[in-house]
């Protein structure tokens, strides 16, 4: 059991099904994090790169159904990532800034299914 809490500690995961409130902050190789999840109703994998400005991350559903309503990802500038954040399928979102993150609340809520990715760019 606790070999999961190093993985959820190493990549700052943490899912919350009932408000659908994931969070990602990789602790080790940020530049290009990788790692898989495991939630109550599905599996799939996690992924936060750098390229160059630019932050992408990934949830990519292999297996079951995720429901995410709001991402919180680590970001060194928040102000500036903020004002950037794109959504790929135009997902209508509000974004917030925290001290070294941004907040990303999805309008209707997004029903992640196998095979599914959501993914989120914004600057660094």
């Amino acid at each position: 059991m606790s070999s999961w809490s190093l993985l959820h500690a190493a990549a700052g995961y943490v899912y919350d099904a009932a408000s659908g409130a994931l969070s990602l902050a990789p602790r080790v190789n940020a530049d290009d994090f990788r790692a898989f999840f495991v939630s109550a109703q599905g599996w799939g994998s996690l992924r936060m790169k750098r390229e160059g400005e630019q932050c992408v991350a990934e949830v990519a559903l292999a297996w079951g159904i995720l429901g995410v309503r709001q991402i919180t990802l680590a970001a060194s500038d928040p102000a500036r990532a903020a004002k950037s954040v794109s959504v790929e399928g135009g997902s209508a979102v509000d974004v917030a800034q925290g001290s070294d993150e941004i907040i990303i609340a999805f309008e209707t809520g997004r029903q992640l299914t196998a095979g599914d990715m959501l993914r989120l760019r914004y600057r660094a």
